[in-house]
């Protein structure tokens, strides 16, 4: 029966069947060939552990740390024009003409209105009245064969009154002409409220002001060139800043902490297409500098020199750097690098310059850092530093 069951076992269709009847027969060569596969298991699995580990050393000690791109500004705003004057409803005086439509294009020196002075046009009618009764006296005193020493003093009388109407009529009206190119707004003539104004002008070109915290004032030069993103579209666009307030703003918007100041920046648009009065503007700044917060491990001191190795194709550049500023775990360096280059997280004094990184250490190319061995700058580009 035995016999039996290990044929059945043997001619089996199933693999394992066949095996457990092949090892019935042959027990100390199954038991030789699965001690061996153990062994190279272990061996193998040994080898494998310890070649990672090796290339795990490997990558740590030539890890490598990302220069970070430069640091940005973000500087909020509206388009503003750089011109606009608003004229007053006449008080002491009336008006006498308009002579622009609502939006209405004028250029420099174009009659917008005119005024008129009531008390002057008053003098001018009591003076045209005195004129008229002079030249009666005239015609009287010719008539009636008058001494010519009294027509010539009615003469002289004439004159005097004509030189002062004369005078007083460049007085009565009064002419207002654009002082730049823009476009004209009447507003509503019928208001009771007088200290409102009646006509805006605005020009046709436009400039970018916005505003920054006391912590960015400093990082903003005059003539720097921003990135902008105008209006509800978002359209992209480049300008330069060309004016920075040393003066806190009086203007309040909902986006101003509390605790800060902040400061009037002014961008000049490198055009005027697409600009709308009031839109509002998202703008970057790109602080370009040579200046660089990297870990305290990347920095090596050797005497009154410090340098950092530079990862340059696969092979080890000595960079020479000045040190700025020293933190506990990070230190800001002076150095000819650039945003992106890569730097040896942990060199050691035995790496010299012309060394091969091994490749191990290049597979990884992220780059990470430990954020307990160097602090992330948070959204104003400043890093807490450990107290």
């Amino acid at each position: 029966m035995a016999d039996l069951d290990k044929k059945d076992f043997s001619t089996s269709k199933n693999p394992f069947k066949r095996f457990a009847a092949f090892c019935a027969e042959h027990k100390k060569g199954c038991f030789a060939f699965l001690v061996v596969v153990i062994v190279l298991g272990f061996m193998f699995g040994t080898d494998y552990i310890r070649r990672n580990k090796e290339a795990e050393e490997v990558r740590k000690k030539y890890e490598l740390y990302k220069v970070p791109e430069y640091q940005k500004v973000d500087i909020s705003g509206m388009v503003t024009p750089k011109e606009s004057k608003q004229y007053a409803y006449p008080e002491d005086n009336s008006l006498s003409d308009v002579s622009v439509e609502n939006g209405q294009e004028v250029n420099a020196g174009d009659l917008l209105f005119t005024t008129k002075d009531n008390s002057v046009v008053d003098q001018i009618n009591s003076l045209k009245s005195q004129l008229s009764s002079l030249n009666s006296q005239k015609v009287t005193a010719s008539k009636n064969n008058s001494d010519a020493s009294v027509i010539a003093s009615i003469n002289s009388q004439i004159s005097s009154v004509e030189s002062q109407i004369s005078s007083l009529n460049s007085r009565a009206y009064v002419k207002n002409t654009a002082p730049f190119a823009g476009k004209v707004y009447i507003n509503d003539q019928n208001s009771e409220d007088m200290s409102k104004s009646f006509i805006s002008l605005v020009s046709n070109e436009f400039y970018m002001k916005g505003y920054v915290s006391e912590n960015d004032l400093s990082k903003i030069q005059i003539d720097q060139t921003v990135s902008l993103k105008v209006g509800p579209t978002s359209e992209k666009m480049t300008g330069r800043v060309s004016f920075v307030s040393d003066r806190p703003t009086s203007d309040k918007t909902k986006d101003m902490k509390e605790n800060l100041s902040y400061y009037d920046v002014y961008v000049t648009f490198e055009k005027q297409e697409n600009l709308v009065n009031g839109y509002h503007v998202a703008a970057d700044l790109e602080i370009v500098s040579n200046e660089y917060t990297v870990p305290s491990t990347a920095v090596i001191k050797n005497g009154s020199e410090a340098y950092v190795m530079k990862n340059l194709d696969g092979i080890l550049k000595k960079q020479t750097v000045t040190i700025v500023k020293e933190a506990k775990n990070t230190v800001t360096i002076s150095a000819n690098l650039e945003p992106g280059d890569q730097i040896l997280k942990a060199p050691d004094k035995t790496m010299k310059e012309g060394d091969t990184i091994p490749k191990e250490a290049l597979k990884d190319k992220s780059t990470k850092v430990d954020s307990e061995d160097l602090k992330i700058p948070d959204v104003d580009g400043n890093i807490e530093e450990d107290k």
